[in-house]
């Protein structure tokens, strides 16, 4: 064991040991000292439940099956036990560009990702993000019967760009965006929702991966906005989306440019800040939903014009 996974084998060994409730309680791991298991209080795991451990004939319609499993399971029945509802993902790291099988699990260990860097020792959260996103892209679509999506990636941004469209102070954004739109290029599988609440580390066990209720067929740089978010410094460093890209392209995968992913970025900004004026934004004012899509679209023009900043 290196000196990274012992960094963080032994801050998980502290947390797992001080715990003196049983380990399986429902389908959860027991909440002690800033550990968070997957089925926190008022958190539900949704998706299907599959494991990338190398190739295995059928595994898209295992895939496809556990999704439609998970679809019952969000009506949940008061005969069901608990671990019945909460499925999860299982992500094996030792092969990171080969699809796989489906698993069930009652429940999962782990400790949730945490995006801000340096919280987490020895874990730099881009190369994780860049490893778990690569290999999820990696898998045949065509294999996942009933996927929904879009057939290219070009498909996907005009449907995202639609939300900045007849709102007149998106028009700047929509313009942009409808100029950098992405090739006609298959798209691949997207979990759509790769935030740190939704990877689990561990110090024995593969990464896993939970909560697929938004997979689907679409451009990976939209997973890579979803994580960054339109943020200056995304992971509290500078140079934050340069580094998650770069780490993203060492794992076999063809390169994101910057500019892709600030349109969806955009796409994200302005879909807040149509939701804030018809008072959906959560108490946030419209006047400061629209000046985020304005720092957003800066850093676009950036991006595009190779001055690509955070």
């Amino acid at each position: 064991m290196g000196p990274r996974e012992a960094g963080l084998g032994g801050r998980l060994r502290e947390l797992r040991q001080g715990s003196n409730r049983p380990r399986e309680q429902g389908g959860s791991w027991p909440l002690q000292r800033g550990l968070c298991c997957p089925r926190r209080a008022g958190a539900r795991s949704r998706g299907p439940l599959w494991r990338l451990c190398g190739p295995s004939a059928g595994h898209g319609q295992r895939l496809a099956d556990a999704r439609k499993q998970a679809a019952r399971r969000r009506s949940p029945r008061a005969d069901r036990r608990p671990h019945e509802r909460d499925p999860r993902a299982h992500l094996d790291g030792d092969r990171p560009h080969r699809a796989g099988h489906v698993v069930v699990r009652p429940y999962l260990d782990g400790l949730p990702l945490d995006l801000r860097a340096g919280r987490q020792p020895s874990v730099a959260p881009w190369e994780v993000i860049a490893r778990v996103a690569a290999t999820v892209h990696a898998i045949d679509v065509d294999d996942i019967p009933d996927l929904g999506g879009h057939a290219t990636r070009r498909a996907h941004a005009l449907s995202e760009i639609s939300v900045l469209h007849g709102v007149s102070e998106l028009r700047e954004a929509e313009q942009w965006a409808l100029a950098h739109l992405p090739e006609e290029e298959p798209s691949t599988l997207v979990p759509g929702d790769l935030l740190g609440q939704n990877i689990l580390l561990h110090w024995e066990k593969p990464l896993a991966v939970i909560d697929w209720e938004y997979a689907t067929r679409g451009d990976p740089a939209y997973d890579m906005a979803i994580v960054t978010r339109g943020a200056r410094r995304p992971f509290q460093i500078d140079h934050g989306l340069t580094r998650l890209l770069d780490a993203y392209a060492t794992q076999g995968r063809p390169r994101i440019e910057a500019s892709a992913v600030r349109l969806y970025e955009l796409c994200l900004a302005g879909r807040w800040y149509r939701n804030a004026l018809e008072g959906k934004g959560g108490g946030e004012p419209p006047d400061q939903s629209l000046r985020y899509v304005e720092r957003v679209l800066r850093r676009a023009r950036a991006a595009s014009g190779g001055r690509e900043q955070g």
